[in-house]
């Protein structure tokens, strides 16, 4: 019944062979089943023999031989190792084992379906452990790599294979050369760090941060393996940030930050943008976004239909921030957007003391901003033709498929764009018209005193003016059409009712008296036709349509029944 410092070795058994040829050989069998402890080691470092594999906790089974040429002294060395569940550090490194084999011969370790499994990855691994170099040429079946926790971890592999090689004499260095991955564990304070080389390698992997990324490099640093913080930089294909109107696309992402269980904290553009997940606020400031990049690239990323936009509420704040969506802008001083899981939101812009807000619920979309000012609408609606005056937008329907709206318009001018300057020019060649003096259109533009548009908008492809009515000093405008947005085509008729200044009773009639019909020669009203594109239109005189004239009638009773006696 051998034993070894209270340690069983039944089983074990001791030889000396080759007696007779004076070339003796002790033959030393040992077979136990115990913690690999410094009782062990001490056994082992007797015969000259250093593993550098320690067990902290749980068993082996052990089955060693130890070959000693007892003249030259030289030992060979072999033995199976079966472990069961167990924490076995490597250096100064602990890893917690769920079982497997080794085997050693030769100063090589065969390792063979050792599962391990810690805060950071559950793998199962096979491959070879090299004595003398202090290296490591594994395999791993990986069934999960995360950094942190799931709500928060950065990055998330799973189900794949992939080689991974250690050198444990100074420290410990990890490299995984298929993702481009190396980690260095120090002896001192027992901290790493972690860099990830190239992004592309594993850009699907990525996962908990703000924006969808193509490419890039990252450093992660950790000391207890809870809480890391990182830095690096990351690119995108796409532009979805950008500085002033257009031109500065920012593709590449500067930032930094850090991540434990309870979240996850992003700070790019030197503080410009600042993402904290445990919080659930974006904070924005001088940083212009296009909001349809960032949805035509999220949608091709999210391939999963019930995926949520958001885990929870999440609130962006923004300062002198400018949302582009295609031709289209929001100007703002500041805006701030409340988002839900489902996908709704309610956002709200202020420029000065404009105000505009839009609001999402389900696939429903509103927005309104009520009495502003050229400054935030000429943006918004992408068109300068307007100037002065006030402006009150709503429009409401379901996005990309049916969108009705209204634009009141108190006071400005109508002035300097292309369709404007065609009828002006067409106006002068008019004898009926020419012949005012102030027909109210000119090179310094049309006066407006108050006027209504109505419109649909269908698909996102065309806009239909279901009404127009414009009211001027010496002339009225009605009208309707459509263009199509896709092509740009118009096909807008108009009525342009001028007046001149024909009586003081008349004149003094509130809002609508100068524009009456009636015998009164003086009143003028002409048809337009504007076809062609918005980059070429093309306008003509054409016969005036009953609808086009609903506006002006409709006033002239509503004038002609409170004049009567």
């Amino acid at each position: 019944r051998p034993s070894f410092e209270n340690i069983s070795l039944k089983g074990s058994k001791i030889s000396i062979s080759n007696l007779g040829d004076l070339k003796p050989i002790l033959k030393l069998h040992l077979v136990f089943e115990n913690r690999l402890d410094d009782k062990i080691e001490n056994i082992l470092k007797s015969y000259d023999i250093e593993l550098p594999i320690k067990q902290r906790s749980g068993k082996i089974k052990t089955d060693m031989s130890i070959d000693i040429d007892l003249l030259t002294k030289r030992t060979s060395f072999a033995g199976d190792f079966n472990i069961s569940k167990s924490t076995l550090s490597i250096g100064d490194s602990s890893l917690p084992i769920k079982g497997g084999d080794l085997q050693i011969k030769n100063n090589v370790i065969n390792v063979k379906r050792v599962a391990f499994e810690n805060g950071i990855i559950d793998c199962t691994t096979n491959g070879k452990i090299y004595l003398k170099n202090s290296k490591a040429l594994l395999k791993l079946t990986v069934n999960k790599l995360r950094l942190g926790v799931k709500k928060t971890s950065p990055l998330l592999m799973e189900n794949i294979v992939i080689p991974i090689n250690i050198k444990y004499k100074k420290g410990i260095n990890i490299t995984l050369p298929t993702y481009a991955i190396s980690m260095s564990i120090f002896d001192v304070d027992k901290s790493a760090i972690i860099k990830l080389k190239d992004l592309r390698k594993f850009k699907t992997e990525l996962t908990n941060l703000p924006v969808s990324i193509s490419a890039g490099n990252m450093k992660l640093y950790t000391k207890d393996y809870n809480k890391y913080s990182f830095s690096g930089i990351v690119k995108r294909n796409d532009c979805i940030f950008y500085e002033g109107n257009h031109s500065m696309c920012l593709t590449q992402i500067p930032l930094r930050g850090f991540f434990d269980k309870d979240g996850i904290v992003v700070k790019a553009f030197d503080n410009h943008l600042v993402f904290n997940s445990k919080k659930s606020i974006v904070k924005i400031d001088r940083l212009n976004l296009d909001l349809k990049k960032y949805f035509e690239t999220d949608d091709k990323n999210n391939t999963k239909k019930d995926d949520k936009v958001v885990a929870k509420k999440m609130k962006v704040l923004a300062t002198k921030s400018v949302l582009r969506y295609g031709n289209h802008r929001f100007v703002t001083d500041k805006y701030q957007i409340g988002i839900l899981p489902n996908g709704n939101f309610h956002f709200r812009g202020r420029l000065d003391r404009d105000l505009v807000t839009v609001t999402k619920r389900s696939k429903n979309l509103e927005i309104i901003a009520n009495r502003i000012h050229e400054k935030m609408l000429q943006p918004l609606i992408n068109f300068t033709g307007l100037q002065g005056g006030r402006y009150t937008v709503k429009v409401s329907g379901v996005a990309g498929k049916l969108m009705k709206g209204t634009i009141r318009v108190d006071g400005g001018l109508m002035r300097d764009f292309k369709a404007y300057n065609n009828v002006l020019a067409l106006i002068n060649t008019i004898p009926a018209l020419a012949m005012f003096k102030s027909p109210g259109f000119n090179s310094k533009g049309f006066k407006i005193e108050q006027g209504i548009v109505k419109f649909t908008m269908v698909k996102g492809k065309k806009l239909f003016f279901d009404s127009v009515f414009i009211e001027g000093k010496t002339a009225t405008i009605s009208g309707n059409g459509v263009i199509d947005l896709e092509t740009k085509k118009i096909d807008v008729d108009l009525a342009i009712q001028t007046a001149k200044a024909i009586d003081k009773l008349i004149s003094s009639i509130p809002v609508v008296g100068y524009i009456i019909t009636g015998d009164d020669k003086s009143i003028t009203t002409v048809g337009l036709h504007i076809g062609g594109t918005l980059d070429r239109p093309k306008t003509k005189t054409s016969a005036i349509k009953d609808v086009l004239m609903l506006p002006f009638n409709l006033i002239k009773r509503t004038v002609k029944g409170k004049s009567r006696p």
